[in-house]
């Protein structure tokens, strides 16, 4: 069985604004909010939702199943067994299990978690009928 394998899309969760924080002082440091405005703005004018009923649509009409899997954590799941540690981003763009020494792009690292929980879900049956 073939299948297209996606995390959920909710821009509203990406889009927060920055967080404000004070120094020892007590007083406001510099955010970054306006940078963090613009990409907000770029990012709801993106459409991915249109993106993702394109893509649904192109998937079952090559006759894959679409599924959707939560997409939690998996930057931080080892990819290669699956262990979870929080503390398994030494950076932004990096993974090192602690556990197993795996290494890896943490984007890509998500990526192969996310297409796993897919191949599990079909495995497990657990696959609705919408979904096909």
């Amino acid at each position: 069985m073939r299948a297209a394998v996606r995390g959920p899309v909710s821009p509203g969760r990406w889009t927060a604004g920055a967080r404000p924080k004070q120094d020892e002082q007590g007083r406001w440091q510099r955010n970054g909010e306006s940078a963090k405005s613009e990409l907000n703005a770029a990012t709801l004018r993106s459409a991915l939702g249109k993106t993702n009923a394109f893509s649904t649509c192109k998937a079952l009409r090559a006759g894959k199943r679409c599924l959707t899997v939560s997409a939690q954590h998996s930057s931080q799941d080892c990819a290669a067994y699956g262990h979870f540690y929080r503390d398994s981003r030494p950076t932004q763009a990096a993974l090192v299990c602690p556990r197993c020494g795996y290494q890896d792009s943490a984007d890509a690292n998500a990526s192969r978690v996310i297409a796993q929980r897919g191949v599990d879900e079909v495995l497990a049956g657990s696959c609705r009928e919408r979904d096909r």
